[in-house]
């Protein structure tokens, strides 16, 4: 008998002798106590219960109560804080070009002032580009510009804010308490 045949023979006594003892065991045990399956056997659960359904249920809508409300709004105000910083960055480049041409642009040059040189300034007056392009605000509208300024400042620079709208009370300026 080859080596391979022998260890089947003796792989099949082996598990023959198993199952013999695993039913000698049990056959004894169920003379002892008579409930033994209730022990030995496993239970698989097939689904979730109603209950738990709406245990789960319940918990995701009261997380939703306490976090929703602290999410809300975040992106408007995320929106503005951005704008004030693009408004803060042509603040300083208007700064820059009045520092080189001893006056800010004019309104009918406008921002344009600070990537195109102005007719009627030299080369030293304007080295070069203040700015590679202009930015917009956030919601994708340009900032309004106007020199000299009406409220007291060196220019007024405006955002339309979220309506889109000049004039509105969510407009975003440089001269008003809380701005740039």
């Amino acid at each position: 008998m080859s080596n391979r045949v022998y260890w089947h023979a003796c792989n099949r006594t082996n598990e023959r002798r198993n199952s013999l003892n695993e039913n000698r065991i049990m056959d004894t045990m169920k003379k002892y106590n008579p409930n033994i399956y209730r022990y030995v056997r496993i239970r698989r659960r097939q689904a979730f219960t109603m209950i738990e359904i709406i245990l789960v249920i319940v918990i995701i809508m009261t997380l939703a109560a306490v976090v929703g409300p602290r999410l809300v709004g975040k992106s408007q105000k995320a929106k503005k804080d951005t704008t004030r910083l693009q408004m803060n960055a042509v603040k300083m480049a208007l700064q820059e070009y009045e520092i080189h041409a001893g006056r800010f642009p004019t309104s009918s040059e406008g921002l344009d002032a600070l990537i195109k040189r102005p007719s009627g300034l030299s080369e030293n007056e304007w080295p070069s580009r203040y700015m590679d392009k202009l930015p917009r605000d956030s919601w994708g509208e340009p900032f309004n510009y106007k020199y000299p300024s009406d409220n007291g400042m060196d220019f007024d620079l405006i955002s339309s804010g979220p309506d889109k709208k000049m004039g509105t009370d969510d407009d975003i300026t440089n001269f008003e308490e809380g701005s740039i």
